[in-house]
């Protein structure tokens, strides 16, 4: 059985998504609780910011841990009503070389981000 070895992050990256992680748990505590602006969406976008910063570092050495962290970057724009940054990232990510089950969910992801816009442009 072929098993990816786990790549080895630098310190810098280990920092980053441990202060990313807090970001997020805080922001979903945040939503549990009922908040859905201000502070919740700050916090999001931050996690994103973070997000897209480990991807740019990864992009050379592990190209398919880069995708997946944006990826998740476009999610994180996502819970930050931040639908259009997070539609512009889907975009760029179709156009690498990803495997083609991550393709469809990406694209599935892309519909769902497109359905925010229009509901938000009609509503």
């Amino acid at each position: 059985m072929n098993r990816i070895q786990p790549f080895p992050y630098s310190d810098t990256i280990r920092q980053l998504n441990h202060q990313k992680s807090g970001f997020l748990l805080r922001a979903q505590e945040l939503q549990k609780n009922g908040e859905v602006a201000g502070e919740a969406i700050l916090l999001f976008s931050k996690a994103a910011e973070i997000e897209m910063q480990i991807a740019h570092l990864l992009q050379d050495a592990e190209h398919e841990n880069a995708i997946i962290h944006w990826v998740s970057a476009a999610s994180c724009y996502m819970q930050a009503k931040n639908y259009q940054t997070a539609l512009e990232q889907l975009d760029w990510v179709l156009t690498q070389p990803i495997p083609p089950r991550l393709r469809r969910d990406v694209e599935k992801f892309r519909r769902r981000c497109r359905h925010q816009i229009k509901d938000r442009l009609e509503g």
